[in-house]
């Protein structure tokens, strides 16, 4: 995995931990990379205040907060593996950044997932379609 441009890892932190300062830090979830290698640093979303901006529980469900922002940031790691030098927008925005906040209930084979939707420039909007995966992932 080292090395590999094509990886990315997602540090979860454990209950009752702070990475960086989170919650406080106002970030739900950041990516960034070292070397060639794309990670995001995804905190114990469940640990987040009430009144928070990260969306524990958006449509209802205990773990949204992870399916939310982790496809989010994933996304984001995707199409600006190194933040700032990918797509952003005029203000810096990244395609998840864009459409914060718009959750939506997404039906896949294995239930239903709490999700936002991405920008798009071929929509010029925030859209979300279930698509046709080609790659895997692998837990390590």
């Amino acid at each position: 995995m080292a090395g590999d441009p094509d990886a990315q890892i997602v540090v979860m932190s454990p209950q009752g931990t702070s990475p960086d300062g989170w919650p406080s830090s106002g970030f739900c979830a950041w990516h960034d990379y070292t070397g060639s290698v794309s990670y995001t640093n995804m905190p114990y979303e469940l640990d987040a205040p009430s009144g928070s901006r990260c969306p524990n529980a958006a449509l209802g469900g205990k773990l949204d907060a992870f399916s939310i922002v982790e496809g989010h940031e994933f996304a984001e790691s995707v199409t600006d593996p190194q933040p700032s030098s990918g797509w952003v927008d005029a203000n810096g925005e990244e395609i998840g950044d864009l459409c914060e906040s718009n959750f939506q209930g997404v039906t896949l084979s294995t239930g239903t997932f709490a999700m936002q939707p991405l920008w798009s420039n071929n929509d010029g909007g925030c859209v979300i379609t279930p698509g046709s995966s080609t790659g895997s992932a692998t837990a390590h």
